[in-house]
C-alpha cells in the first residue's frame, strides 16, 4: 500500500466518531476479521487509483454488474440502475448515514457498510463487497458477525430488508432464527411471494 493511502487510513482512525470508536473496541474482542473505518471518498479514490479492477467495479453502471449488486441497487433506487457504486457510496457518505469501510489485514478495502441510526435503533443496513476479487458480493459471510459483534451489543433494534429474489435471504432467514428475530412477510410465505417483494427483517434485543 502506498504511503499516502496508509496516511489516510491513519488519519481516518484518529478522526473516527464515537460510534465508530465503540465499534472498533467491540471488534478487538471478537472474531470479525476486517477492521472498520469511517468511509471517506479520499480512501476509495486512492484505492481506485492503485487498483484498475476496483476502479472498473466502482464506475460500471449497476445494470451491468453481477446480479447481487443489481438486486441491491434495485431495492435502494430502482430508477437509478444507470448509476454506479461510486455514486451510491458518495451519496451515502454525503447524506449523513453511518458509512464504513472494512479492510483486511493487508489494508485492502473489503466491504462498504451503511445504515441509519435513530435513537437505539439501526435501520436500513446495506453491506456489499468493494473487493473485485471477492466472490461473496453481498458479504453474507460477515453479516452475521457484524450484527452479533458490532450492532446488537449497542442497539436495541436492528432492521434491514432485501428483495425476495436476493440470494442473501437464505442467510437472513438463518440469522433471524439464530437471534430470535422476525420478518415480514413471514418465512413460511417466502416461496410464494413475487420476486420483487421487499422482505423486512428485524431483531429486538431484550
Amino acid at each position: 500500500m502506498s504511503k499516502e493511502l496508509e496516511k489516510i487510513f491513519e488519519e481516518t482512525l484518529k478522526e473516527a466518531n464515537n460510534d465508530t470508536l465503540s465499534i472498533k473496541q467491540s471488534l478487538r474482542k471478537t472474531h470479525f476479521k476486517e477492521q472498520l473505518i469511517t468511509a471517506r471518498m479520499e480512501i476509495l479514490d486512492m484505492a481506485m487509483n492503485n487498483d484498475p479492477s476496483l476502479a472498473k467495479l466502482m464506475t460500471t453502471p449497476a445494470e451491468e454488474l453481477p446480479v447481487e449488486y443489481r438486486n441491491l441497487v434495485e431495492e435502494i433506487a430502482p430508477n437509478m440502475m444507470d448509476k454506479d457504486l461510486y455514486f451510491f457510496i458518495k451519496t451515502s457518505i454525503e447524506s449523513g448515514l453511518v458509512s464504513l469501510f472494512s479492510k483486511s489485514s493487508g489494508d485492502i478495502l473489503e466491504a462498504f457498510i451503511a445504515y441509519r441510526v435513530k435513537g437505539n435503533e439501526v435501520k436500513g443496513i446495506k453491506m456489499f463487497s468493494v473487493n473485485p476479487n471477492h466472490k461473496d458480493f453481498t458479504f453474507q459471510r460477515d453479516f452475521d458477525s457484524f450484527l452479533s459483534d458490532v450492532l446488537l451489543p449497542n442497539y436495541k433494534r436492528i432492521e434491514w430488508s432485501a428483495l425476495a429474489k436476493n440470494s442473501a435471504n437464505k442467510t437472513y432467514r438463518r440469522i433471524i432464527k439464530k437471534f430470535g428475530g422476525n420478518c415480514d412477510p413471514p418465512i413460511e410465505n417466502h416461496k410464494n411471494i413475487p420476486e420483487n417483494t421487499i422482505i423486512n427483517y428485524w431483531i429486538d434485543r431484550e
